[in-house]
């Protein structure tokens, strides 16, 4: 009865009967319905694990590209060097208060910073998941 249960998509069913008449006279059975039998905590417990396996695919899949946004140290497309720049400008600034084009150098270093923290924010990154998952 148990032969085939180590063989690979094997599933073990139920042939369910019924009585066979015609015109009032039994005739004998009839297969009504084959019921395919299953484990349902272990049917819960794949679901729940293929949930799981989903779930934290798609946090690693966020952590690598939060990784990646900061860039590398000396990278011209870094956050650390845009901080840098910035510090620049402030240290420039500093030695010439009253020129208007130490203040533009402020002002355009403070936007690149600006646009590369809200590149490597994690909402972006979740906003590119969910429109990469549909």
């Amino acid at each position: 009865m148990w032969a085939n249960i180590n063989t690979p998509g094997y599933a073990r069913r139920v042939v369910n009967e019924q009585t066979l008449s015609a015109g009032g006279q039994l005739m004998g059975v009839d297969v009504a319905s084959v019921q395919r039998v299953v484990d349902q905590f272990l049917q819960q417990e794949q679901i729940s694990a293929s949930g799981s396996s989903s779930q934290y695919d798609t946090m690693a899949n966020l952590f690598t590209q939060l990784n990646g946004r900061p860039g590398a140290p000396g990278d011209n497309q870094s956050l650390a060097t845009g901080l840098t720049n910035l510090q620049s400008a402030f240290a420039i600034a500093s030695q010439a208060p009253s020129s208007s084009s130490s203040y533009t150098a402020i002002l355009n270093a403070l936007q690149g910073v600006s646009s590369d923290i809200n590149n490597v924010s994690v909402q972006s990154l979740r906003c590119k998941a969910r429109s990469t998952a549909r």
